[in-house]
C-alpha cells in the first residue's frame, strides 16, 4: 500500500546503494484487475526513481491462482540462478 512505502521498505529509498548490492533480485509481479496493482505499479516506480534494479511484471487478471501460477513460472527459475 502506497502509504506504507516508507515505513515499510523506507531503506531502498534511504540506503539505495546498500538494497542494491544486498539483494539480488528483487521482483514485482501483479494481475492487472488485482486490488493490489496499483500500489505494485507505484512501488516499482519508486525503486526505478532511486535506481534500485527491479523486476516489475503485470500479468492479465486479477488477485487469483492462474495469475499466481504465471508468476511462479517467471520467478522461480530467476531464484536459482546464480
Amino acid at each position: 500500500m502506497p502509504r506504507s512505502f516508507e515505513s515499510r521498505f523506507g531503506r531502498a529509498f534511504t540506503e539505495p546503494d546498500a538494497v542494491s548490492r544486498e539483494y539480488r533480485l528483487i521482483w514485482l509481479g501483479s494481475g492487472t484487475d488485482d486490488i493490489f496493482f496499483g500500489g505494485a505499479k507505484e512501488f516499482a516506480g519508486h525503486l526505478q526513481s532511486v535506481k534500485v534494479p527491479h523486476v516489475f511484471r503485470q500479468f492479465a487478471g486479477g488477485h487469483v491462482m492462474p495469475v499466481f501460477r504465471q508468476e511462479l513460472v517467471e520467478v522461480l527459475p530467476l531464484l536459482f540462478q546464480r
